[in-house]
């Protein structure tokens, strides 16, 4: 087991949206500006093991992916 999240990421939105993104690059390209920390917009990202996920995606780049906790 490794300590960091595998891809793909699953990113579930408070209004039950999914997205599924296979890479980091298109989580770039795909989520733009997301952060799974954000309280006014929560979104639960999960790894393909079911882990928990901190992403943060700002302006087109990753600044974070890492398992929560």
């Amino acid at each position: 087991m490794t300590d960091t999240p595998m891809f793909p990421l699953t990113v579930k939105f408070s209004d039950g949206e999914v997205e599924v993104v296979e890479t980091e690059e298109e989580a770039c390209c795909n989520l733009e500006w997301l952060d799974s920390d954000d309280p006014a917009d929560p979104v639960i990202v999960t790894d393909c093991e079911g882990r928990r996920v901190r992403l943060k995606v700002v302006g087109l780049e990753v600044k974070v992916c890492e398992l929560q906790g």
